[in-house]
């Protein structure tokens, strides 16, 4: 998984920031955010949760699921 959020973080530095938790370090965290599974990806945008991948994810769900973000986005800023 810290290669596909290195390329992630290389490819989409503009748009994404990535943050590396230790499940370990930080169970606190792990449980306030709701993870059930290790590994997980767990994405933000304006502080909302709107993903959680479960299990070892590639490059590609994480970027499909980002740009199904997108286009949701788009989708309320086109009829709102």
């Amino acid at each position: 998984m810290e290669s596909v959020l290195a390329r992630l973080q290389v490819r989409e530095r503009e748009r994404v920031r990535v943050a590396c938790v230790d499940a370990d370090d930080r169970p606190d965290l792990v449980q306030r955010l709701g993870v059930q599974e290790i590994p997980s990806i767990v994405m933000f945008q304006d502080r909302k949760r709107f993903a959680c991948l479960r299990g070892r994810a590639t490059l590609g769900d994480v970027e499909r699921t980002l740009s199904e973000q997108v286009a949701q986005e788009d989708s309320r800023a086109a009829t709102g």
